[in-house]
Order: C-alpha cells, then sequence, then structure tokens
C-alpha cells in the first residue's frame, strides 16, 4: 500500500509550488494506474443487484481500495495546512477539486503579479540555462493554467 518510500521523492504542496508537486504527483499516480480515480473519470461502479445479490462487489471494493490509495498519497504529500481544506472530501476526486480549484484561485488573484514577472523575467549569470528555460516555461504554465496564456509571435 502507501509507503513513505513511494512519497518521499515528491515535493510536498505547501500551497505555493503547485506545479512542481503535481509533477511528482502526477508520475506517482500513473505508476500506480490511479490518474483516472483522482479526475473523476473511473466512479465508483453502481451495485448491479440480481436476485438480491450483489454480482459486482468485488468491482466496487476494488474501486474503494484504489480511492483509499489515492487519498493516501495526496494526504501524504502535502503540508498539514492544505490537509484541513481536505476534512470533508471522501474521494479522492472531491480531495484533487480542490486543490486545484484553491490553487487556481490563489493564481488568479495573483495574475497581474506572476504576469509582470513573467514579462519582466531576466537571465540571471549565476544560473544555468536549463533553471532558466524551466523558470520561464514554469510561469507559462502558470498563466496557461488561469486562463492567460502567453502567445508566442512568429
Amino acid at each position: 500500500m502507501n509507503s513513505m518510500r513511494d512519497v518521499n521523492h515528491i515535493a510536498k504542496f505547501n500551497g505555493q509550488n503547485f506545479p512542481l508537486w503535481k509533477l511528482g504527483f502526477w508520475i506517482l499516480l500513473q505508476q500506480h494506474e490511479l490518474v483516472k480515480i483522482v479526475t473523476g473519470d473511473e466512479t465508483i461502479p453502481v451495485e448491479n443487484v440480481v436476485e438480491g445479490s450483489i454480482t459486482n462487489a468485488e468491482a466496487i471494493a476494488a474501486w474503494h481500495t484504489k480511492d483509499t490509495l489515492a487519498r493516501g498519497y495526496i494526504i501524504s504529500t502535502i503540508e498539514s495546512q492544505q490537509q484541513r481544506s481536505l476534512i470533508n472530501c471522501t474521494t479522492a476526486n472531491q480531495m484533487w477539486v480542490r486543490l486545484t480549484a484553491q490553487y487556481l484561485r490563489n493564481a488568479v488573484e495573483n495574475r497581474y503579479a506572476l504576469q509582470t514577472r513573467f514579462f519582466g523575467y531576466r537571465y540571471k549569470p549565476d544560473q544555468d540555462i536549463i533553471t532558466h528555460i524551466t523558470e520561464i516555461e514554469t510561469m507559462a504554465t502558470q498563466l496557461t493554467d488561469i486562463g492567460a496564456p502567453v502567445d508566442v509571435i512568429s
């Protein structure tokens, strides 16, 4: 199941580092085939009742197992401040929706600051070129996430 070995390499989400956290977290979900559980594309199967017996109880139990694993991974990879907002969530999808909504709300509130930082960003001589490019790409991704993509003029 969920062990610290699975998550200790992932930067914990602290409310500020969503893109970095999401990268590691998404890879973890892909490794354990949990992406559809978290995105809500795979929902709990509807009970199939035939002559008073549930015929798909194993599929329902398997979904619950995957959802519990995904919720454990979410909780294990975020700081306690973000965990508090998830107290009333009962599925991994609800947790994901809450976390992304918080991130996007915060990002939208900081849209002007992010745009200013993006357009004013300059190469720092003490950085290597990969770090410089990654910083630009990260800001561009954040702007795209909040509906303010950067247009490239060719």
